[in-house]
């Protein structure tokens, strides 16, 4: 009986930390690219600075604090932007090619999957169906973070 309180503690325990409350983790990997800098920043003053991100062999990871959650950026060399959303205890991972920046997937929360799908759904939309198309994603999903970035 005793083995099995203690597995059972053991388990919920682990469990329990899986998450790091307090924190964001950001990873990512990039076809195409060994090492460079990209910038990542807070429209929502979360941040509230500008911090490099280097990126070595292709890949990155960025650890910031985070109470809540916030709307990011990461400002590539050719200054166009990738917008993702992290909520505290986040694990993300953001995964692409160099040579085609439009199309960098973010994972890890399900802001960023709903984010990834609209942008690859509007990526060669007239402005005028974007706007009804975004329109729609802020009527279907008012609580999420895409909700107030795309407003």
């Amino acid at each position: 009986m005793k083995n099995k309180r203690f597995y059972i503690a053991a388990l919920l325990t682990l469990l329990s930390c899986s998450k790091h409350p307090g924190e964001v983790r950001i990873q990512g990997r990039f076809a195409h690219l060994e090492q460079g800098e990209f910038y990542i920043y807070s429209s929502d003053r979360e941040l509230g600075r500008l911090d490099t991100v280097h990126i070595k062999d292709g890949e990155f990871a960025y650890t910031m604090p985070l109470q809540g959650s916030c709307i990011l950026h990461l400002l590539y060399p050719n200054y166009s932007q990738l917008t993702f959303f992290a909520h505290d205890g986040d694990d993300l991972l953001i995964e692409g090619d160099a040579r085609d920046l439009n199309n960098v997937e973010v994972s890890g929360s399900d802001d960023n999957k709903l984010y990834t799908s609209f942008r690859k759904e509007t990526a060669t939309m007239p402005h005028a169906k974007l706007v009804d198309v975004a329109r729609q994603y802020i009527l279907k999903h008012p609580d999420k973070l895409v909700a107030r970035h795309l407003f």
